[in-house]
């Protein structure tokens, strides 16, 4: 799922249909869960390699924001919570970019 006025590609890594791949997480509060990117779970999770980088992390200011989307919204009970240890991983390698929803709509 794209987020609509997202265009922003992430490096040259291509998925098995030719298309880029990426990751993409939500952050509400102190909470993160994984909107694009199901496949590249494990490797995320275990710094396993590769998976695609950088892994970008929108962040919601309210429930309400998130559930504006005009791609219908996002509610956090369908999605992969990511545990701020992962987090904070990314942010120390450098592989994680933080984009406000509100200055990106």
């Amino acid at each position: 799922m794209m987020l609509d006025g997202d265009n922003t590609t992430p490096d040259e890594t291509v998925s098995e249909n030719g298309t880029a791949a990426s990751i993409l997480i939500a952050q509400l509060d102190e909470g993160y869960w994984l909107i694009e990117g199901d496949q590249h779970l494990a490797a995320l999770l275990s710094a396993e390699e590769p998976y695609p980088t950088p892994v970008y992390c929108v962040r919601f200011a309210s429930k309400f924001e998130m559930a504006s989307l005009p791609s219908g919204g996002i509610d956090t009970a369908d999605l992969w919570a990511i545990h701020t240890g992962i987090i904070d991983r990314l942010k120390r390698e450098n592989q994680l970019v933080l984009v406000d929803y509100s200055q990106s709509a």
